[in-house]
């Protein structure tokens, strides 16, 4: 996620950011969800939180054009080429190194790839919160049915990554991973140390009249009497 600054000295906003080519002052176009409008803000900073903003960064100002029809089109100044900026960008680079992209049978998970290699397999696990390495004692991949696969923390060696507080980008970092795989010897001992953290709990909304008809009725779930015919 970004900080940006919608005006030069107003303070910063929190916004989704799927792009890695921008730096501290550029001029961005910033997509408006509740409004359903586009507004200029100043990108500040990126930070690795994994935070589900609202509103979302689209591209930079100068790229922001209309086409023949009047429509909005980004054209990028220039091209990201392999640069990884999503999951879906992931997922491809995956899958072009021979992983194989399997639907998990529990929702609790996004996206599972694995692969076999000479005396071991591998899984990746995309969580909504971080990416978890798996690696197998053996070539046979486990709980594959047809295009789904289970995933079992017991089986083998496993790390969590979590996004938040990463401190790196956790896909270049599972990209790595996949790619220590093919080399030998391996040498894969610093990936399975993980990194990021699990996100706090957000607070709890706290309701004041609930707290206040709780104190007097000892939380029996009942009307409350206040004074002068008020009831909570």
């Amino acid at each position: 996620m970004a900080h940006v600054r919608f005006t030069k000295t107003g303070r910063t906003y929190p916004v989704n950011c799927h792009r890695r080519d921008l730096i501290s002052g550029d001029i961005v176009v910033v997509e408006m969800a509740a409004e359903q409008t586009l507004k200029v803000a100043q990108f500040e900073s990126l930070e690795h939180l994994n935070w589900r903003c609202s509103n979302t960064i689209i591209c930079r100002r100068s790229e922001l054009q209309r086409n023949d029809q009047g429509e909005h089109v980004v054209v990028r100044h220039s091209p990201k080429g392999d640069v990884l900026e999503t999951l879906s960008d992931l997922g491809g680079a995956l899958i072009n190194a021979g992983w194989r992209s399997f639907a998990p049978t529990s929702r609790a998970f996004q996206r599972i790839f694995a692969r076999s290699f000479d005396t071991s397999g591998a899984a990746i696990i995309f969580r909504r919160n971080g990416i978890d390495y798996q690696l197998f004692d053996s070539p046979e991949l486990p709980g594959i049915m047809g295009q789904q696969m289970s995933y079992a923390p017991s089986n083998g060696r496993l790390v969590r990554n979590w996004y938040y507080h990463s401190e790196e980008d956790l896909f270049d970092r599972t990209l790595a991973f996949a790619q220590a795989l093919e080399r030998q010897p391996l040498k894969i001992g610093p990936f399975f140390h993980g990194v990021g953290s699990k996100p706090p709990k957000p607070p709890r909304e706290v309701d004041e009249l609930a707290e206040i008809r709780d104190a007097i009725t000892g939380g029996s779930g009942g009307l409350a009497y206040l004074c002068d015919d008020v009831w909570i």
